[in-house]
């Protein structure tokens, strides 16, 4: 960018010239490529200050212009000017004068458009690249749901085959605790050996099977 200075004064009913008050405005005009006409950039303005301004302008291109409009001061101040590339400040009446019906159409795109262009590029591949990440994790997160789920199933699954072995148990547990009972009770029902020997031994003394027996023997041999 190079600073031009622009100073300007308007005359006073005594005479002496004053500085000036006012606006000068500034808009870099392009020459369409696709349509045959002018189209100017958003036009921009600076103040004067006790009839003194600078305005920072871009070094102008081929099929390029700077319209300048002076506002506030006496007389007609509209100018169509190029702008070199130069770092130091320039007064704007040493500016070349271009007559805007010469402007060419330059064959390249717009040092003002290629910056728009990038600018829209780099953010296009930004939200591309931010969405490329989303679903990424997107798909991360689904993976570990499945995970998730099938590590679920399998412990309902074991806890259903523990649940099994547990009744399996039980009731292993309440028929051995049945034959048990049963075992007792039958061997309460037995009889001791006292019982038993009570109750076959053989009767003995008078009257007694044996004694019967042996007295009918002794008849026998008698007869």
């Amino acid at each position: 960018m190079t600073d031009i200075i622009f100073r300007f004064s308007n005359p006073s009913p005594t005479g002496v010239d004053v500085p000036a008050s006012g606006f000068v405005e500034c808009s870099l005009v392009v020459v369409e490529q696709s349509v045959t006409g002018t189209r100017t950039l958003e036009r921009f303005s600076v103040e004067l200050v006790d009839g003194l301004a600078a305005a920072p302008l871009s070094p102008t291109a081929l099929g390029q212009a700077w319209h300048i409009i002076v506002q506030g001061v006496a007389g007609v101040h509209e100018f169509f000017k190029a702008v070199p590339v130069d770092a130091d400040p320039i007064r704007y009446d040493a500016l070349v004068d271009v007559d805007p019906g010469t402007l060419t159409i330059t064959p390249t795109t717009q040092a003002a458009w290629d910056a728009t262009l990038t600018d829209v590029a780099a953010s296009a591949s930004a939200a591309g690249s931010a969405a490329a990440s989303a679903a990424t994790a997107a798909g991360t997160a689904g993976t570990a749901a499945g995970a998730a789920s099938t590590a679920a199933v399998a412990a309902t699954t074991a806890a259903g085959a523990a649940s099994s072995a547990a009744t399996t148990a039980a009731s292993r547990a309440a028929a051995a605790e049945t034959a048990r009972a049963a075992a007792v009770t039958a061997a309460a029902s037995v009889p001791s050996r006292t019982e038993l020997a009570a109750t076959y031994a053989p009767k003995t003394g008078a009257g007694s099977p044996i004694a019967v027996s042996v007295a009918m023997s002794i008849a026998l041999r008698r007869n």
